[in-house]
């Protein structure tokens, strides 16, 4: 539960554009970018890990004209095991300090979760997403900052991903996240885009998603107006 817990924090993050290649979302490793200015969006996502433990996470978030390097969001997740489940809800802006068109993106997501059951701020985490351009058909994310969680203090995040469109509208991900303590992570999938990227529906499977579990299924889907 402790490791679910660390890796919800740092793993709440959002989003990008570009056909077939674009993090956030279910993905654990998130991009430089922020949203469209102009354009909101919700990306919600269900995961079951082997067991009896999961998730449901729905997260809307804005990027404003007015404010063109700022995503305003935030999200609600409902967590279970086999003994307990908790409903966390908060704030994840992101902000654009560089973009990715000038070759590297540069980043800062944050967030910051409350539990609801316990009436008690629960986790919060600081990352600097790094995107390095490599071609039209190949994207790289670099993570890396800290995490906290109330049952298990501070801990350090890193992680990367490389994207690579196997068609305009078919992208192949693959991403290998850890924290200084438990088992590292990764996953793999596909994401598939329709209506000019404007929906998004993700298939994952990881091992270690959540830094306890051996084995877990993500279908995410992303809707942008």
């Amino acid at each position: 539960m402790r490791a679910l817990w660390k890796e919800a924090a740092a793993a709440l993050a959002l989003l990008a554009a570009g056909p077939a290649l674009a993090a956030g979302g279910a993905h654990v490793i998130d991009d430089s970018e922020v949203e469209t200015p102009g354009t909101c969006h919700v990306e919600s996502w269900i995961t079951r890990n082997s067991g009896e433990s999961g998730l449901v996470n729905s997260a809307p978030a804005c990027t404003t004209k007015a404010w063109p390097h700022i995503e305003l969001g935030g999200f609600v997740m409902h967590d279970w095991t086999a003994d307990a489940s908790t409903t966390l809800i908060g704030l994840s802006p992101k902000f654009s300090l560089r973009s990715e068109s000038t070759g590297l993106g540069i980043g800062v997501t944050t967030n910051l979760g409350f539990n609801v059951d316990r009436s008690r701020l629960e986790t919060g985490a600081v990352i600097m997403p790094l995107t390095l351009d490599v071609g039209k058909r190949v994207r790289v994310n670099l993570n890396g900052g800290w995490a906290w969680a109330r049952t298990s203090d501070y801990s350090l995040f890193v992680g990367g991903q490389v994207e690579f469109a196997m068609t305009p509208t078919l992208g192949l991900m693959g991403e290998v996240f850890t924290h200084d303590t438990g088992k590292a992570g990764g996953q793999t999938g596909l994401r598939w885009m329709s209506d000019h990227g404007r929906m998004n529906l993700d298939v994952l499977v990881g091992r270690y998603a959540d830094g306890t579990t051996p084995t877990a299924v993500t279908i995410g889907l992303s809707i942008r107006r």
